[in-house]
């Protein structure tokens, strides 16, 4: 892009981030129509919406898990003074999945069952938040289209130092060949 006037008194640094800031403006739609802009305001707010949500749902998630003393053989002994005892169950402490308790247990707990169920369970945190990830989803493919990408990480990429998908794609395929090695 050139700018008339000054362009040629510019620093490289000071027209490069002329540039890069026009490519913004280009990148978040200013050349839409108006019809275009609002949808894709709006779309913005209705992911940005969702991913709150979906945020909230992990920050609340309440899942427990029990396990007796000898399965958490290793965790800190000042953070096992800290779990919450599991009445029903004599020698049993609940562990959570927050910070302060998944952790420790993860680093520490010699059993690799209970860091196998810890595991899962930290991968279903929150497993409501399915449905509101398929909508973020396909409000994402849709505000990709509207900016007149093929796909969301076509748009998600552009501005990045891969800046297209498949650069990403190469990397993780690499990445995982290196470790299957």
């Amino acid at each position: 892009m050139r700018l008339t006037g000054t362009w040629q008194e510019l620093s490289h640094e000071d027209r490069r981030l002329v540039n890069k800031v026009l490519i913004d403006f280009v990148h978040n739609g200013i050349l839409l129509d108006q019809d275009a802009q609002e949808r894709a305001v709006k779309l913005d707010t209705e992911i940005g919406d969702l991913a709150r949500v979906a945020n909230t749902n992990i920050a609340e998630d309440a899942t427990k898990l029990s396990f007796t003393d000898t399965e958490l053989k290793g965790m800190p002994a000042d953070t096992l003074s800290k779990l919450t005892e599991d009445t029903e169950h004599k020698g049993s402490h609940f562990l959570t999945l927050a910070y302060p308790e998944i952790f420790p247990a993860m680093d520490n707990v010699q059993n690799e069952e209970v860091r196998r169920q810890l595991s899962m369970a930290q991968g279903n945190k929150a497993s409501k938040n399915e449905p509101l990830l398929e909508k973020i989803l396909q409000k994402r493919a849709e505000l990709a289209k509207l900016r007149g990408y093929g796909s969301f990480a076509e748009y998600a990429t552009e501005l990045q130092m891969t800046k297209k998908p498949a650069t990403v794609e190469k990397f993780i395929d690499d990445l995982i060949a290196q470790i299957h090695d």
